[in-house]
């Protein structure tokens, strides 16, 4: 059972190792007043301003095209909050879908990086 688990958990992280540096697995941001009908794919929306947003969007990058809604009020009790560097968004905490394809991950540096369980 130890080794097994080793085995995977060593999978696991040069699968992630791999992904993290594929440009497909890179997120942009755009400031947005509304929500756009359409989104697209590999942009996370943050609705609001830089000194006041209230939401960030984004298609499901597992690829269901589910929008998923974050809430980044802070009078709120479930909310998440983004931080920039280099212009890349970081997102705290983790992303757990629990409907649909149940996808984890969090979002650092504008990338993707899969929680696997």
């Amino acid at each position: 059972f130890f080794r097994r688990t080793r085995v995977m958990r060593a999978l696991r992280n040069i699968i992630q190792n791999i992904s993290t540096h594929f440009p497909w697995n890179r997120y942009t941001f755009r400031y947005v007043e509304d929500i756009p009908e359409y989104p697209a794919r590999r942009i996370l929306y943050i609705v609001g301003s830089i000194k006041s947003s209230w939401l960030l969007f984004f298609k499901c990058p597992c690829g269901c095209d589910k929008v998923i809604h974050l809430n980044l009020m802070e009078d709120e009790s479930a909310r998440w909050s983004y931080t920039m560097i280099r212009n890349r968004v970081n997102i705290a905490p983790s992303i757990h879908r629990l409907k649909g394809c149940k996808s984890h991950f969090w979002i650092k540096k504008g990338r993707i990086i899969w929680c696997f369980h």
